[in-house]
């Protein structure tokens, strides 16, 4: 019997290897499609040839139109027509309506949304006309759970759900087309264990979601003939999750109100200067600059100061010696970088609500007065990312 051929993006590493593996093991040939991580591909490729199927490499960065429009071409002329198609790359960076950039809103449109576009597009050109191909969007459960954060890629996975829908009548009979929106699988680069740990156990079944309950329901989606336009959640009832108060069998609304003695303070840092090298360019290099930081902390507190304690307060002293630490050890390139780990530093104290950076290098530009970046953050979105 001829093994069926198979075509996924991002398939290097996380979902996209493992759906890699667990196809390779039931016969199928894989195009394994990657851009950066070589090493990884030609790694996993070694694996999947041990089970005695074919397996090619397409490198091709999902931003480009011209490297995506040949994907399927290139699969299709190493292994044969492809059967399946499981868009399953995706860019996930943080940003929403205060601080997206035209970068970041087209990468993820770009990545998450126009390349699975134009490999469906080629797909259907090149699929057979005589068997049922299959085609798997990989989502996110967050489409039916949303909230203002994640912008570009909520807007860019949102939209793939639409596709999912429209392509499985525009393509039909001979295609079918359907997605899966996973939830908690694998922890990202940006979450520490704790945060992940906790997302897990805020699911309805308080597990984390297994890379083989994806797999076996992809598989589940190929096999099963009378299901199309379909996305299913994989996410141990994440996108279901509720805030719940039982009494007597009775619900009852939950009103929070902030506790009565919370005291509400700001604590600010104003043009505290250091002297450091710091930034990428050559003449910056050569001798160290002015930086200027300038912080606006928010605080809540149940008591009030002690006079004689000073960890009774935010210790704004402490502060600055962890700035200066920073900056005088890791010798930062981009301002980002260490807005980033001065946020790290500042939100150690569980009292503080929100920090609002300004850093500043007052001789960057000639003929300008500064230059610099300003970074909100309150602790919820910080403890999310």
């Amino acid at each position: 019997m001829k093994n069926k051929n198979l075509l996924i993006t991002g398939a290097a590493t996380r979902v996209g290897k493992a759906i890699a593996l667990h196809f390779a093991e039931r016969g199928w040939n894989i195009a394994l499609h990657y851009f950066k991580s070589p090493s990884k591909a030609q790694n996993l490729k070694k694996i999947i040839e041990q089970n005695w199927v074919k397996v090619t490499l397409i490198k091709a960065d999902l931003k480009n139109v011209k490297q995506v429009e040949k994907i399927v071409l290139l699969a299709k002329k190493q292994l044969g027509t492809i059967d399946c198609l499981i868009n399953n790359a995706a860019l996930f960076e943080k940003d929403d309506i205060s601080n997206f950039t035209l970068k970041s809103w087209n990468d993820h449109l770009n990545i998450n949304l126009l390349a699975p576009a134009i490999l469906i597009k080629q797909f259907a050109k090149h699929a057979s006309k005589k068997t049922t191909s299959n085609i798997i969007n990989i989502i996110d459960q967050r489409i039916f759970k949303l909230t203002p954060l994640f912008m570009s890629y909520t807007l860019s996975k949102s939209a793939l759900h639409t596709l999912t829908k429209t392509m499985a009548m525009r393509l039909a009979p001979n295609i079918k087309v359907n997605g899966i929106a996973p939830g908690p699988i694998i922890k990202s680069k940006r979450q520490s264990d704790k945060h992940f740990n906790k997302q897990v156990k805020s699911t309805l079944l308080k597990k984390a979601v297994r890379v083989e309950d994806v797999c076996d329901t992809i598989e589940y989606l190929i096999n099963n003939n009378s299901i199309t336009g379909q996305v299913i959640s994989v996410d141990s009832g994440q996108n279901l999750i509720w805030v719940k108060k039982m009494k007597k069998n009775n619900f009852k609304i939950i009103e929070l109100k902030p506790e009565k003695n919370t005291i509400k303070r700001t604590v600010f840092i104003k043009d505290f200067i250091i002297h450091e090298i710091i930034g990428m360019h050559d003449h910056e290099k050569i001798k160290k600059q002015k930086i200027k930081f300038n912080i606006v902390i928010d605080i809540n507190q149940n008591t009030l100061p002690n006079e004689k304690d000073l960890r009774s307060i935010i210790n704004y002293e402490k502060i600055t010696r962890k700035l200066e630490n920073l900056v005088k050890t890791k010798k930062y390139n981009f301002l980002e970088s260490l807005a980033e780990d001065s946020f790290k530093e500042i939100f150690k104290d569980k009292r503080i609500n929100s920090v609002k950076i300004k850093i500043e290098k007052p001789d960057a530009i000639k003929n300008a007065g500064s230059a610099g970046v300003e970074i909100f953050k309150n602790r919820n979105d910080y403890e999310r990312s």
